[in-house]
């Protein structure tokens, strides 16, 4: 089950779209992909491996080689830099606890690199303070991350933040509300397409339109009464 909230940002006259996704189990999920030269989103199921273009081995990151032994096409950089292709820089800011944050970052990677058809797709993992690891998985971002003031200074075409474990009942007491609000207001101001899974879709609209979580008693999920504002939104097409 998908629940997909999209927004258009407050600054029209930058044309700047922002989309918020509560992201399902990998095997069902779609992918959101930005048309390039269009300011429009659409969705699409994921593209056959062998009809995708390659995600780009710019840096040592471990994933790269799982995707590969899967069947993904992976490609170095020499190669990339050889071909005329435009780029795509897409940050990845990886928030999941440490026994999900491998895996999400090869979940997250596989969707990117199934999701355009005509760009080389430079993934950018990295991560803010406020975000406790421990052990092995704090080893493996010190070695394998990039920092936020890396992202501000080379610049992003996409983000996509993760969810994450929250361990107080308001999102402005977590040590990482801070960090986070500055990784948005800087996307907000100078990324074109922002996708938000799961507890960052709630930091986004808390952080832009001041609404709380709502604690419910039980879980709730499923298929709600809703309408469609704008008419014709490109994200609903079809």
């Amino acid at each position: 089950m998908i629940r997909l909230i999209s927004t258009s940002a407050v600054d029209q006259h930058q044309r700047r779209q922002i989309s918020l996704a509560i992201v399902m189990p990998v095997k069902e999920m779609l992918v959101v992909h930005r048309k390039i030269g269009h300011n429009a989103l659409s969705l699409a199921k994921p593209c056959p491996i062998n009809n995708s273009m390659p995600l780009v081995r710019h840096i040592p990151l471990p994933t790269f080689d799982s995707l590969s032994d899967q069947g993904q096409e992976v490609l170095t950089l020499s190669r990339a830099l050889k071909q005329d292709i435009r780029e795509l820089h897409i940050g990845l800011l990886n928030m999941m606890p440490d026994a999900a944050l491998r895996v999400t970052e090869q979940q997250f990677m596989r969707l990117i690199g199934n999701s355009n058809q005509i760009a080389q797709l430079y993934v950018h993992p990295f991560q803010i303070p406020g975000l406790q690891r421990e052990g092995s998985a704090k080893r493996y971002v010190e070695q394998y991350y990039e920092t936020f003031d890396k992202m501000k200074e080379e610049g992003l075409d996409a983000l996509v933040i993760t969810g994450a474990n929250p361990q107080f009942p308001t999102l402005d007491q977590e040590p990482f509300w801070e960090p986070l609000q500055q990784v948005i207001a800087w996307a907000f101001e100078n990324v074109t397409s922002v996708l938000c899974s799961c507890l960052a879709t709630h930091a986004l609209v808390k952080y832009l339109y001041g609404i709380e979580r709502q604690p419910l008693p039980k879980k709730k999920w499923g298929v709600y009464s809703h309408r469609i504002a704008p008419n014709g939104h490109p994200l609903l097409r079809g």
